[in-house]
C-alpha cells in the first residue's frame, strides 16, 4: 500500500513541484519562500531537495511533496496521491491499484479497469474538443456560454467525435496498444451504443460535449453528453453501471468532500454550476453541487449528510413553473434533516445561472447569490403556496402553511412569518395567531421532563432514592453545567444532539435550545433569555425546565461581567465532549438501576427481557471504565 506514496517522495523533484506555486530563492543547499500556510512577510518556508521535506520556521507547517500539494490545492491526501502519480507517468491501473489495495484485501479488477478505461475515454475527449475539426463545439463554450479555457480545463470537459466516423473514440480505445478494452466493457460504461438490427457500433455519445462525473476521491465513473444541435435528449447520461448510479451520485461531490465548506449550494444542471466556478465562487464558504437534471433522491441526501461540515442548503434551480415546484419539494427534505434552508432568489427574471452569466455578468452572478433578500424556505414556501390561493382553497392553504411554522418555525422569525402570511392573503393577524396556536398546540403538546420528574420522585420513593438518587443528582448536575456551555458556545451547540445517545431520556429543554441554535445558525448574540421565554410561551418546554434554564443564563451572565469566562471555543468544545461521555455513561447506569429494581420488585413485567436488557448495558458501563483507564 505505502509503496506507491514512498515512490512519488523518492522520485519527485520537491522543488519542481512547490515551485509551480509559490516562487523560490536558493540559498546554500536548500530553497527558501513565503510561506503560503500564513501571511508571510519574510521568506521563512525552507525546502530541503536532499531531505525532500519543507518546513516553515514561522507557522510550524511541514511535510513532504504530497502533504504540500494536498494543503496548497486544498484536497484530499489520496486526490493529492493521485495528481503526483499522474505527473510522474504512472498508469492508471497502477494508480486504482493503490487505492482500491488501501481498502480491500484484493483488488477489485473489474473496478480497477472500469476506471482505468473511463480516464482513457476522458483523455480522448479532451484532445477532441480542442482538435481544428471540433472548432464550433469550442466556441460555443467559449462565446456562448462565456466559459473561460480555464474553467473548460478545470472541469475537464471534451468532447465526442470526429468527421463522419462514429466510432472515432471506440477504435482509439480498442487499438490503444498499453490496455486490453474490448467491446463488451465499452457497451457497460455506456461508450459505445450497438444496434440491435445492425449491430452497427457508435460512440455512444457521438457529437455531444463531455463532462465527467467524479466519485468522491476523484476518479471518473461516468460522462453527462451535451448536443448543441436541435435534437432529443439534450442531456445524456452514462447508464447504470457498478460505478455510476443516478441515484447515487451528485456532480462535483469530490470538491465538496475535499473542501468542507459549511454551504451548500444546489442547482439542477452540470453548465448552471460550471458557471458559478467562472463567475468566482468564493469556494472558502460555498461547496456546489449539481443534480444532473434527477429528483433529489434519499440516497443523495445521505451522501451530503456525511460531510459533517454542511449546516445551510442554498437551493438555486430554475426559473420557472418546474423549479419553483422542485425547490418547494427538494427544500421540504433537507427541511427535515434539521439544515438551514434558503433560496436564492433570482430577480433577473431569467432562466437559469448560466443565462445570467452570459446576460448580465461575472459579477452579478455573485450578486444574486449573495443577495440580502433572498428567502429563508419558510418564508419562500409561503410566498409561492399563496399565490395559489386564486385557485384552490384558502383556508386549507392557510392550515398547511400554519402547520409548516409549528414543525419547523423559531421564535425568532415567528412573528416576521405570521406578518407575511397575514400581509399576503389580507386574513386577521389575531385570527392567524389563534390558529397557530391550537395548530402548535395539537401538534406539539407539552412532553413530560422525564428526567426533572424522576429526579423529584426520587426523593419521595425511599426505595429506590438510595440508589437511583445519586446518579440523578450527578446527572442534573452534568447537564447544568451543559447548557451552560450551549448558551456560551452557540456555533458548537450544534454538535452536542448529535453526540447524545440517550435521545430517549428526552432531555426537552436540551434539544429546543439546540434545535433553535441549529435554526438560527452562528448568528452571534442570540437574545437566549427572549428565545426561552418564548418556547415556554409556544408550549416547547415546561416552566420547570425553564427554571432550570434560567440558573444557568443568570451564571454565565455574572462570568462574563466577571470577565472569568473567555471565549475559547476549543476549550469549549472539549469540555462539552467530556460532559456528553460522561452523560451517557450516567444514563446507562441510571437505566441499569431502575431496571435492577423492577425485576426485584415488579411482578408485571417480563423479567428476562429485563435481565438481558441489563446485561447489554453493563457492558456499555463496562466500557466507559476500559476508555478511562486507557
Amino acid at each position: 500500500m505505502n509503496s506507491l506514496i514512498s515512490e512519488i517522495i523518492e522520485h519527485t523533484n520537491i522543488i519542481d513541484i512547490i515551485g509551480k506555486y509559490v516562487k523560490l530563492k536558493k540559498s546554500g543547499a536548500n530553497y527558501f519562500c513565503l510561506c503560503p500556510f500564513h501571511p508571510d512577510t519574510n521568506p521563512s518556508m525552507s525546502i530541503s531537495p536532499k531531505k525532500k521535506i519543507y518546513k516553515c520556521f514561522s507557522c510550524g507547517a511541514t511535510g513532504n511533496v504530497i502533504t504540500f500539494v494536498q494543503k496548497f490545492k486544498k484536497i484530499s491526501f489520496m486526490q493529492a496521491v493521485k495528481e503526483l502519480a499522474v505527473t510522474l507517468g504512472y498508469s492508471q491501473e497502477k494508480i486504482d491499484q493503490y487505492f482500491f489495495s488501501n481498502k480491500q484485501n484484493k483488488t477489485p479488477t473489474k473496478i480497477i479497469r472500469f476506471h482505468s478505461l473511463c480516464a482513457n475515454a476522458n483523455e480522448i475527449f479532451k484532445l477532441l474538443l480542442h482538435s481544428e475539426a471540433n472548432k464550433k463545439y469550442l466556441n460555443y463554450l467559449l462565446n456562448e456560454r462565456k466559459l473561460s479555457l480555464k474553467t473548460i480545463d478545470r472541469f475537464e470537459i471534451g468532447f465526442c467525435g470526429h468527421n463522419d466516423d462514429q466510432a472515432f473514440v471506440r477504435n482509439l480505445l480498442i487499438n490503444k496498444k498499453d490496455e486490453n478494452f474490448n467491446d463488451d466493457d465499452l457497451f457497460k460504461l455506456s461508450l459505445i451504443s450497438i444496434n440491435e438490427k445492425t449491430q452497427k457500433i457508435t460512440d455512444y455519445f457521438y457529437q455531444r460535449i463531455t463532462f465527467p462525473i467524479k466519485d468522491k476521491n476523484g476518479f471518473i465513473i461516468g460522462f453527462i453528453g451535451r448536443t448543441i444541435e436541435q435534437k432529443t435528449p439534450k442531456y445524456l447520461l452514462s447508464k447504470e453501471t457498478i460505478l455510476f448510479s443516478k441515484s447515487n451520485n451528485l456532480f462535483n461531490y469530490e470538491n465538496v468532500c475535499s473542501n468542507h465548506p459549511a454551504t451548500l449550494i444546489i442547482v439542477e444542471g452540470n453548465i448552471d454550476l460550471i458557471s458559478l466556478y467562472e463567475a468566482g465562487l468564493n469556494e472558502k464558504d460555498y461547496g456546489v453541487i449539481a443534480l444532473m437534471g434527477l429528483a433529489l433522491t434519499t440516497e443523495h441526501i445521505k451522501l451530503i449528510k456525511q460531510s459533517k461540515f454542511i449546516r445551510n442548503i442554498l437551493l438555486w434551480f430554475d426559473n420557472d413553473l418546474a423549479g419553483k415546484k422542485s425547490t418547494i419539494v427538494n427544500g421540504m427534505k433537507f427541511l427535515k434533516e434539521n439544515y438551514n434552508v434558503f433560496i436564492v432568489n433570482n430577480e433577473k427574471k431569467v432562466k437559469d445561472i448560466n443565462e445570467i452569466l452570459v446576460n448580465f455578468g461575472k459579477n452579478e452572478v455573485l450578486n444574486c447569490l449573495n443577495n440580502p433578500r433572498n428567502d429563508d424556505y419558510i418564508s419562500f414556501y409561503i410566498k409561492t403556496i399563496c399565490q395559489e390561493m386564486k385557485y384552490l382553497n384558502a383556508n386549507t392553504i392557510i392550515h398547511d402553511i400554519l402547520s409548516l411554522l409549528a414543525n419547523y418555525g423559531n421564535s425568532l422569525f415567528w412573528s416576521k412569518y405570521i406578518n407575511l402570511i397575514a400581509k399576503l392573503t389580507k386574513f386577521d393577524l389575531e385570527d392567524l395567531k389563534n390558529t397557530y396556536q391550537k395548530i402548535a398546540k395539537q401538534k406539539y403538546s407539552v412532553k413530560k421532563q422525564i428526567l426533572l420528574e424522576k429526579w423529584d420522585n426520587s426523593k419521595k420513593d425511599g426505595a429506590v432514592a438510595t440508589q437511583c438518587f445519586p446518579l440523578l443528582q450527578s446527572l442534573k448536575r452534568s447537564l447544568k453545567y451543559l447548557v451552560k456551555y450551549v448558551i456560551l458556545s452557540p456555533t458548537i451547540a450544534i454538535n452536542v444532539y448529535e453526540q447524545l445517545n440517550h435521545k430517549e431520556m428526552e432531555f426537552d429543554f436540551l434539544n429546543q435550545i439546540i434545535h433553535f441554535i441549529k435554526k438560527v445558525g452562528s448568528t452571534p448574540n442570540i437574545p437566549i433569555e427572549k428565545t426561552i421565554v418564548d418556547l415556554v410561551k409556544n408550549g416547547y418546554i415546561t416552566m420547570n425546565s425553564y427554571n432550570f434554564i434560567l440558573s444557568q443564563i443568570d451564571e454565565v451572565n455574572w462570568l462574563k461581567k466577571n470577565k472569568i469566562v473567555l471565549d475559547n471555543q476549543q476549550k469549549n468544545q472539549e469540555e462539552i465532549l467530556k460532559l456528553v461521555k460522561k452523560i451517557d455513561e450516567l444514563c446507562y447506569r441510571l437505566r441499569y438501576e431502575e431496571n435492577k429494581y423492577k425485576i426485584l420488585n415488579d411482578t408485571n413485567i417480563d423479567k428476562n427481557k429485563l435481565q438481558k436488557n441489563n446485561e447489554m448495558i453493563y457492558h456499555q458501563i463496562a466500557n466507559f471504565k476500559i476508555k478511562k483507564k486507557k
